[in-house]
């Protein structure tokens, strides 16, 4: 094969499970933590921070990410970033045990179009007769205290 044909891919995945910024009741910034960066080779990173609390405005038990840059078996490039959030509490409103958000990315050896993957939590394709099934939870958050099911094709 004519090396000057081959394709080449450079990985670019990056993950920060919590930051942001308050403006009410008093300005802050929420540093960014629990974050990854995924070298351009590929790989494998992760990142992990415990017990962290601003104030009374935000707090959380765990914050982590993790990201995936790998060569599937048919040639093409899978990045997969994972990032997470546990004990979430924002000014006492928002309380979450557990947020996470899964998103893969395929791109094809060939030049096809990229394949896109979302995953959630709490998703049960078996509860409906027709299919559709539901998620527990809404999105890929798990709300202290109260669970809503909500179904799929709404």
């Amino acid at each position: 094969m004519d090396a000057s044909k081959k394709r080449v891919f450079y990985y670019h995945a990056d993950a920060a499970p919590i930051g942001g910024h308050f403006t009410k009741p008093e300005e802050k910034i929420v540093h960014s933590h629990g974050s990854s960066s995924l070298a351009q080779a590929g790989g494998h990173v992760t990142s992990r921070v415990s017990a962290f609390k601003l104030d009374e405005l935000v707090s959380f038990d765990h914050a982590y990410s993790e990201i995936h840059g790998t060569v599937t078996k048919n040639g093409s490039w899978m990045t997969q970033v994972t990032s997470v959030v546990e004990g979430l509490n924002v000014l006492g409103v928002v309380k979450a045990d557990r947020v996470i958000a899964v998103l893969s990315v395929e791109h094809p050896c060939n030049g096809g179009p990229t394949g896109l993957k979302r995953d959630f939590v709490g998703y049960n394709p078996k509860e409906h007769a027709d299919g559709r099934g539901t998620f527990n939870v809404p999105w890929w958050t798990s709300f202290r205290g109260r669970s809503r099911e909500v179904p799929l094709g709404t």
